[in-house]
């Protein structure tokens, strides 16, 4: 009979292979989205690891980074929007519906979506459809490159009615069905509200590491209508509250600031968790993304019926599985 391990070698090994985990991820976004000096810098932490570590980490890197994105991280490659694997995840038994949010997988890349948030922004500005059709008009700014093709798409898993399709040259994007305040822009334009609702709910999809991550959504704008698909009992991380602010200035295009609060889950995993916030949502691409970080939650925000207020304006709060808190933060110690 085979001895059973000790509870400390399961644990010495649990976190040999978390860590490993969280290494490999660090590698992974080194070879994305820093400079090469940055990069060199990352892999040589790699061997300042133990022995074992190394072996775990380089096992876990693969042959031409093939250990970046493996089978659980790509989703069903075989969905219907080119946006990926966005939607809702799969129904558990006795999931609770009422008051638990919206789902949706944040695999849009952050240079994706910044290159794109001027021609989101102006596609805001006319009716998405019109007599029955997508807006030629929209449709003419989001098929310029795969880009903002799939930013289109995400925006449609925020806006337009769950499971409604909408078809750009023979692509069908599904609905995701995710605000519950954006339903104007089928026939006309969106106010600045509505607006910041819909730049707000996309920032939470943005993903520097353009692995897919199931996330939850709750909040006074979040749709609870179609949650008997996700089971929200699994999110259990209280990641972020998120915040969207479009800025006029005379002689100039509008801007869009976000404004983002760390929660207490993210703050206990991560010390430098407004930090590790704007890599999040900016990745590689500061320059790009006007980030704020939020100030204490207790002296700027407040608990309503649906969730959270800042500012005195409804914000969306993020969820997360805790098995995928690493994915999106693998540089927090």
């Amino acid at each position: 009979m085979t001895a059973a391990p000790s509870p400390g070698a399961s644990r010495i090994k649990n976190g040999v292979f978390r860590s490993a985990r969280r290494a490999r991820h660090a590698f992974c976004y080194s070879s994305r989205f820093v400079s090469a000096a940055s990069r060199r810098r990352k892999v040589g932490l790699l061997y300042k690891l133990s022995g074992t570590m190394r072996v775990a980490v380089t096992l876990g890197l693969g042959a031409t980074l093939a250990g970046c994105v493996d089978a659980a991280d790509l989703g069903d490659k075989g969905a219907s929007s080119a946006a990926g694997p966005i939607g809702h995840a799969p129904r558990a038994e006795g999931a609770v519906a009422i008051g638990s949010g919206s789902s949706g997988n944040n695999g849009l890349g952050d240079g994706e979506y910044f290159a794109n948030q001027a021609r989101l922004l102006a596609g805001t500005n006319v009716p998405l459809f019109l007599n029955g059709e997508l807006n030629v008009t929209v449709a003419q700014l989001f098929t310029v490159t795969p880009a903002s093709a799939k930013t289109f798409g995400y925006a449609m898993q925020c806006a337009l009615p769950y499971a409604q399709l909408v078809n750009i040259d023979g692509v069908n994007y599904k609905g995701g069905g995710i605000l519950k305040t954006v339903d104007a822009w089928l026939a006309g334009p969106l106010d600045k509200t509505a607006k910041e609702d819909l730049f707000a709910c996309m920032a939470t999809l943005v993903n520097p590491f353009e692995v897919p991550v199931t996330i939850r959504l709750t909040g006074p704008t979040v749709d609870d209508k179609f949650l008997r698909t996700y089971d929200p009992s699994l999110y259990t991380f209280r990641e972020a509250l998120w915040k969207a602010e479009i800025v006029a200035t005379m002689g100039a295009p509008p801007t869009v600031k976000y404004r983002v609060w760390p929660l207490p889950d993210l703050e206990e995993f991560c010390p430098a968790a407004s930090a590790a916030l704007e890599t999040r949502l900016c990745g590689a691409h500061p320059e790009l993304c006007d980030f704020i970080p939020g100030g204490p939650i207790d002296q700027e925000c407040v608990q309503v019926p649906e969730g959270y207020e800042c500012g005195g304006k409804p914000v969306i709060q993020s969820w997360l599985r805790p098995n995928d808190v690493d994915r999106l933060y693998p540089t927090c110690p």
